[in-house]
């Protein structure tokens, strides 16, 4: 009986045995065809389950990891992660992710690490940052000019002497000494009354009470710097009755003789002095007087004849 126990337990123990043979060949034969090597071509990255790290690609063909699938085993299922081979021309071949076994094998990393599928290309060379600095112009500087010659200094006014200009040489109430008169001549006289003159004792007195009257006493400079003048005396007279009064200037114009420039005067009964400017000698002569056209008894006093060039 025990003979026959033993001879059977053997016989189960061989089976046994024999069948722990056949599950190892079976997953032996399962482990192997886990691989799978799609695109066969030389640079695939192999994924094999179980951990193994995919080959690094060579010479930039392209190549994608198959998919492995782990068998089913009594332990669990494995599956295979997925390894897809990275890109051979310079790009990057990143392995695929192992899967997680369940059961006997435990985590399984079936993915490989990146292979290098080739150098990447060197970046290209940096531009330039700039154009150039801007040119700065020089700041253009020219040169002072000349300084101008100085302008002529201004002119001093020149006295012309006149002959008796303050009426003191000669006799009183005669005809003026120096000085010539055209027109009602007995109504321009000398007169010394100290208090009737403007500065000394002497006047060239204009007046008649015998008629209305028209006089005109004068004096020409014989000789005389062609240029600009000025004529000037203090004249005082009546309010009334005094048609026209006025200094006056001739014979300066070499083109034409009987030009003549005047500045009339309105008397007012003390002595103002009063001016005939711009006279313009072209000549070399000057002849310079007083006008009166009165009527009978109005009179006029004359003193201190001035004549000046001014330029």
């Amino acid at each position: 009986m025990w003979k026959l126990r033993e001879q059977r337990l053997v016989s189960v123990v061989a089976s046994c045995g024999a069948t722990l043979a056949l599950v190892a060949a079976c997953s032996s034969s399962d482990d192997s065809s886990g691989l799978s090597n799609t695109g066969g071509s030389s640079g695939t990255g192999n994924t094999s389950s179980g951990g193994r790290s995919g080959s690094t690609g060579s010479g930039g063909t392209t190549s994608s990891g198959g998919t492995s699938s782990g068998g089913t085993t009594n332990g669990g299922t494995s599956s295979g992660g997925t390894s897809s081979g990275g890109t051979a021309n310079g790009g990057t071949s990143s392995g695929g992710t192992g899967g997680a076994s369940t059961g006997g094998g435990g985590a399984a990393s079936g993915g490989g690490g990146a292979a290098n599928g080739g150098t990447a290309g060197n970046a290209g060379g940096t531009g330039g940052a700039t154009g150039g600095a801007a040119g700065a112009g020089e700041a253009g500087s020219g040169e002072a000019g000349d300084t101008g010659a100085a302008g002529a200094p201004p002119f001093t006014p020149v006295a012309i002497p006149l002959l008796n200009a303050n009426f003191e040489t000669g006799t009183d109430n005669m005809p003026v000494q120096n000085w010539q008169a055209t027109g009602d001549t007995v109504a321009s006289y000398e007169n010394y009354n100290q208090g009737a003159a403007h500065g000394g004792y002497g006047r060239l007195a204009l007046w008649t009470d015998t008629k209305a009257y028209k006089v005109s006493t004068f004096q020409t400079v014989p000789t005389v710097a062609n240029g600009t003048y000025t004529l000037a005396a203090w004249v005082t007279g009546a309010t009334t009755g005094i048609n026209a009064l006025y200094l006056y200037a001739t014979g300066y114009d070499g083109s034409n003789a009987t030009a003549q420039v005047q500045s009339n005067i309105t008397a007012t009964g003390s002595y103002v002095q009063y001016s005939l400017s711009n006279i313009h000698v072209t000549s070399g002569t000057l002849t310079v007087g007083i006008y009166i056209d009165a009527a009978s008894a109005a009179w006029a006093n004359v003193d201190d004849f001035t004549l000046f060039r001014v330029e």
